[in-house]
Parts: structure tokens; C-alpha cells; sequence
């Protein structure tokens, strides 16, 4: 943070952003499709998981809030996140975000946001 952008934020702010989970996960969640209901894992995480990057390597820098990554997809990827991983592929896991600025919902993929 700049020094003056640091100072401009009041200390109640940093801590509310230091503080702030990079992930949610749940388990056993159930969700209704036309199906009928099924029982899922979610993940929430601003802009979504990575396809093609090791799935336990996003979420440990996840979980971790590890900082020391130079570009975080998960919070910052637009094409790149919003697909399902592969390593989630046919494990009844759903992924919510928001990020990219339009309202989509798929096959266990919600992306939300506003429509223009």
C-alpha cells in the first residue's frame, strides 16, 4: 500500500481487509437441479479456481492467504477461472464467484455479478 493510500485508510479498514477469509469452503451442501436434489461440496472464492493450475496448490494459497504469489488468478483472472478445474471434474463441487461483471449459472459453476 502507498504511503498515502496507507494513510487514508483508517486502522478499523486494514483490520477488516487483513482479516478477510480468501476462501469458503462447505461440505455436504444440498443443492436442487431438475435431477432433483444432490449433495455437494462448495467453494466460494472472488473470481474462481484455475483450470489447468494443481487444484491443492490454489487452495493452499488459499487458505494460507499467501502473499507471496505475484498474481493471485483466483481474486484477479477473467477466461482463465471460469471454468470448473479438472481436478474438480465429476466431484459434485460447486464454485461461486463474482468478479466477472455478468450473471451466469452452469452445470454447478455460478458466476455472479451484475448484467449491463
Amino acid at each position: 500500500m502507498g504511503g498515502d493510500l496507507r494513510k487514508a485508510v483508517s486502522d478499523e479498514h486494514k483490520r477488516f481487509l487483513h482479516d478477510l477469509v480468501w476462501i469458503h469452503e462447505e461440505e455436504k451442501v444440498p443443492i436442487d437441479t431438475d435431477e432433483g436434489e444432490i449433495i455437494c461440496n462448495l467453494i466460494s472464492v472472488h473470481a474462481g479456481l484455475e483450470r489447468t493450475i494443481d487444484l491443492n496448490e490454489q487452495l493452499r494459497v488459499l487458505r494460507t492467504r499467501d502473499t507471496r504469489v505475484p498474481k493471485v488468478q483466483m481474486f484477479s483472472g477473467r477466461q482463465d477461472v471460469w471454468d470448473t478445474p479438472k481436478d474438480l471434474t465429476g466431484k459434485q463441487t460447486v464454485i461461486v464467484s463474482g468478479h466477472h461483471g455478468k450473471l451466469h449459472i452452469g452445470s454447478l459453476r455460478f458466476n455472479g455479478g451484475y448484467e449491463d
